[in-house]
């Protein structure tokens, strides 16, 4: 039995323990409005930093204030292990440029370095040529990485070497894993008249409910599961160009949708890899509401309370009600989630507005920004352990990172990385990866 079809059978066995279809509760019981104020940018951390690494010597320099209202991705901050951080930013030796296409842009350069901690000691650099302004790099447990340009990804190490991982028709816009990282979801944009190959007609899956319609002359997008150790598709499904796909939360058992049913009533449908679909969790939102997982059995849900604010919940899979609740008051926008690899935290990073989007007044620019900051929650109960700014704004993130143990938290902040020693936190509700 081949790699894929080995996971198939692990998600099916894993599909026939999960509870029936969960109740859509009425109301979400007990939610502390007590938190619902105008938030403060923090001039400095609420912890000291164990130890700050300044960036001088990467050759790194703070982008300045004309990049801070594009979503550009200029940095990623990662561990590769507990001892080493692998810092990788937009260098100004390649100028970021663009092309009409709203796909493809001008190449531009990329530098990497390795550096020790607590030393600060740069153990290995490189310079990478890509050529887009998205998202181009995603850290894996074992101290490799995919590093994602053009129409494939390629798979790096420790010394920042790199080698061909896989290679698709059409141009790679995105990528998802689930918390396990065992399996991998990866969006291509193809023309329409690229015909279906052998492997893919083996594979096709039935398009998401919603779509859209179709049309000989719409760019479609081709979306591929793989078997993130054998780098084996197992599954795959085309849709529309016009279809959103960018924001479909996974985890080893399949992918997730959200629907609406009913007045400010969602419920969250897991799309098994294995077939067949399940309601794992329900919840009341006056917009739609944003899911993530932290664990392969518990889940984050961002959602809009009517009297203002967002309500923070934690979720187990199948569980009638949340775990915990937080409220976040309505002048921190612009959120951005982080999830430590143990499932331990959740790093919410938000703009934070200089006055409240509430009743008339929902109108902002950038002039209203205070500055950017990071809040880490503990993921068993929701406690803030940590609140930190954090700059240049960077609307794509990529500046905050845990270490794998879950031990650690990196902050980018100006020309430093301020690296935090986090508290042993609480188990988790069901700490299944």
């Amino acid at each position: 039995m081949g790699p894929a079809l080995v996971s198939l059978a692990i998600c099916l066995s894993a599909a026939a323990q999960m509870p029936e279809d969960i109740p859509l509760p009425r109301t979400l019981p007990g939610l502390d409005k007590s938190h619902n104020i105008f938030d403060q940018y923090p001039d400095r951390p609420s912890l000291s930093p164990a130890l700050t690494i300044p960036l001088g010597p990467a050759g790194y320099s703070m982008p300045g204030p004309i990049y801070e209202t594009r979503l550009d991705t200029l940095v990623s901050l990662d561990f590769l292990d507990e001892n080493r951080l692998l810092f990788t930013f937009h260098s100004s030796g390649g100028l970021l440029q663009r092309s009409e296409s709203a796909v493809e842009d001008k190449e531009r350069h990329i530098r990497a370095v390795v550096i020790s901690i607590p030393s600060g000691k740069i153990d290995a650099q490189a310079t990478w040529i890509l050529h887009d302004h998205m998202r181009y790099l995603w850290m894996l447990r074992d101290g490799h990485f995919l590093l994602r340009d053009g129409e494939g990804i390629q798979l790096g190490d420790e010394n920042l070497k790199l080698k061909p991982y896989v290679q698709f028709n059409g141009h790679l816009l995105w990528i998802e894993m689930d918390p396990a990282q065992q399996f991998l979801m990866t969006n291509s944009l193809v023309p329409a008249s690229t015909p279906v190959t052998a492997e893919e007609a083996s594979n096709v899956a039935p398009a998401p409910a919603g779509s859209g319609t179709d049309s000989a002359t719409t760019p479609r997008l081709v979306i591929r599961t793989l078997n993130l150790g054998s780098g084996e598709v197992f599954r795959t499904s085309r849709v529309p160009w016009t279809y959103q796909t960018s924001d479909w939360p996974m985890n080893s058992d399949g992918y997730a949708e959200t629907a609406s049913v009913g007045k400010r009533r969602w419920k969250l449908n897991l799309h098994y890899f294995a077939g067949g679909t399940r309601t794992i969790a329900a919840v009341t939102s006056t917009c739609v509401p944003k899911f993530a997982f932290i664990s392969r059995r518990e889940l984050f849900a961002t959602t809009c309370e009517p009297e203002g604010g967002w309500g923070l919940n934690a979720i187990m899979v199948g569980g009638e009600y949340p775990v915990w609740q937080q409220h976040a008051s309505t002048n921190s926008i612009w959120p951005l989630l982080v999830m430590s690899p143990d499932g331990s935290w959740i790093a919410r990073e938000t703009l934070v507005l200089d006055h409240p989007l509430n009743g008339h007044n929902r109108h902002y620019d950038m002039h209203d920004v205070e500055g950017q900051m990071v809040r880490v929650l503990n993921a068993a109960n929701g406690n803030l352990i940590l609140e930190a700014p954090t700059a240049p704004l960077l609307l794509s993130g990529g500046n905050v990172a845990f270490s794998p143990s879950g031990d650690r938290v990196a902050i980018l902040n100006r020309n430093s990385i301020e690296v935090f020693n986090l508290p042993h936190p609480l188990s988790s509700p069901n700490p299944d990866h």
